[in-house]
């Protein structure tokens, strides 16, 4: 059951970090032109984000990683997990909602290739 739920993450962050550059173009589309052929992102002053995910959602940062534009991916969940949310946050300080939902679960690390 625990691999299923590895794979099933993995799968799930894979997906996720793939459709980033294109909602990333879209979040830096200033051309004034009808992005109907791709995805809207919803972004804000990090700080406004984070106090709005607090005090809404009583999330906070659990994970974070160095996207490969400069930016800051990063996790947030509620301590009980009922809510998470997934941002991207630009060099420029803006944060940008990449994912939420609900259901969080936290799984044991474990390396490719180890038998534990």
């Amino acid at each position: 059951m625990k691999t299923m739920k590895h794979i099933l993450f993995g799968t799930m962050l894979l997906l996720g970090l793939m459709t980033l550059p294109v909602m990333a173009e879209d979040a830096d589309n200033s051309d004034g032109q009808d992005g109907a052929s791709t995805q809207q992102m919803l972004c804000n002053k990090r700080s406004e984000v984070m106090k709005n995910l607090s005090a809404n959602y009583r999330e906070a940062p659990t994970a974070l990683g160095m996207a490969s534009n400069g930016g800051v991916l990063e996790v947030m969940t509620s301590r009980d997990g009922k809510t998470w949310t997934v941002l991207l946050t630009k060099p420029d300080g803006t944060s940008c909602l990449v994912a939420m939902g609900n259901s969080w679960e936290t799984v044991k690390y474990i390396a490719a290739g180890t038998n534990s």
